[in-house]
């Protein structure tokens, strides 16, 4: 089988095989995301400047990262649209709407995510496991994927759970210490939910202090099969790519 040499940016591949058998025609279909050549050389030439101790040099790297990797922005406190990649809710047949506002304060980044889910409501009254949605918050502090920190935040007394990704991908820390100053509230509305997270600068590894474009990205799901992003990306946990950068101003 021949694959085409592609570009960078996203593709959709088809896949049709005629097994000639009572199987008769399959067919498959994935997304495929192709990075910028320019992009890898400079993550790679990150982590080279970190394994040899050069701090001012990987700073330097990571702002022509952050340059050359994201071209979507979004402006503080305006409402920006988690709806990419959704599905249809089977119990009610609307898909969900949802929508997550950032905003870059003194001491802390604060996140409010609204969801409109016509089936969330009935749940809660009826007891069943609000835990199953979930709002996850993915921050890049320097544009490489090594530094992804990501927080789900779930309905409960303990509504959050931060987690960040440092260090060799895979290697996951979690905030345990940190917990307690980062400030969550989750409110159940007749229409849905409301999710606030305000998350500290100083558990933002990597982040400097004149910071002037942040890569973020927001994720909101149901534990039912429905999963929204805010940007058109692929797997947000792992890979920066398609993340939208918020300015500071």
């Amino acid at each position: 089988m021949r694959v085409p040499s592609l570009k960078a940016g996203t593709h959709t591949l088809k896949l049709t095989v005629d097994t000639k058998t009572s199987f008769g025609v399959l067919k498959a279909e994935r997304k495929v995301i192709i990075e910028d050549a320019a992009v890898v050389r400079l993550q790679n030439d990150y982590l080279w400047a970190l394994a040899k101790g050069s701090t001012a040099r990987a700073v330097a790297i990571s702002k022509r990262l952050i340059a050359r990797r994201f071209t979507r922005t979004i402006k503080p406190g305006r409402p920006i649209p988690i709806d990419k990649s959704g599905a249809i809710n089977p119990s009610s047949g609307k898909k969900p709407i949802a929508g997550a506002t950032w905003y870059p304060e003194k001491d802390a980044l604060r996140v409010v995510v609204t969801v409109a889910d016509p089936d969330y409501p009935a749940l809660v009254k009826k007891g069943a496991q609000t835990g199953l949605a979930y709002v996850a918050l993915f921050i890049c502090p320097t544009g490489a994927d090594r530094d992804i920190c990501v927080f789900y935040m779930t309905c409960g007394k303990d509504a959050i759970e931060g987690a960040a990704r440092i260090g060799v991908k895979g290697a996951m820390t979690t905030f345990a210490k940190d917990k307690s100053i980062i400030g969550t509230t989750w409110k159940v509305t007749p229409k849905g939910y409301i999710a606030e997270v305000t998350i500290p600068w100083s558990i933002l590894k990597g982040l400097p202090a004149n910071w002037a474009a942040l890569p973020v990205e927001a994720m909101v799901t149901d534990g039912r099969g429905i999963i929204l992003t805010m940007s058109d990306t692929q797997d947000p946990t792992t890979s920066a790519y398609g993340y939208s950068l918020l300015t500071r101003k």
